[in-house]
């Protein structure tokens, strides 16, 4: 099996733990870690802008991480919800955290 790191920035704190709430009673992620707050530096629409957000890890398994990735999408404020996943490296990790979110996501 393989572990997914999937990151998405939030306008607040209360939209970003309801969703990890969401992912953890859907067993769609083993973890989710909230970051209380970071500043975004982007262009949007022709204008270049900064924005206080809080990124958000979420922890999953390779079969999960659709489903995880259209819950986020589903709930998140944005028009575009930022979503980016990564395939995490087995042969660097701790092996029993891996084993445990494998586990936590079944």
């Amino acid at each position: 099996m393989e572990l997914v790191m999937l990151y998405s920035t939030w306008p607040d704190e209360g939209s970003a733990s309801a969703c990890a709430e969401a992912l953890i009673a859907q067993r769609l992620a083993a973890c989710v870690t909230v970051i209380p707050a970071a500043q975004s530096h982007y262009c949007w629409e022709g204008e270049r802008e900064w924005t206080r957000e809080h990124p958000m890890l979420v922890k999953t398994s390779k079969d999960r991480a659709q489903a995880a990735r259209d819950l986020i999408v589903a709930m998140h404020p944005y028009d575009l919800a930022s979503v980016i996943g990564f395939t995490v490296n087995s042969e660097i990790s701790h092996a029993p955290y891996l084993d445990w979110a494998f586990a936590s996501t079944r």
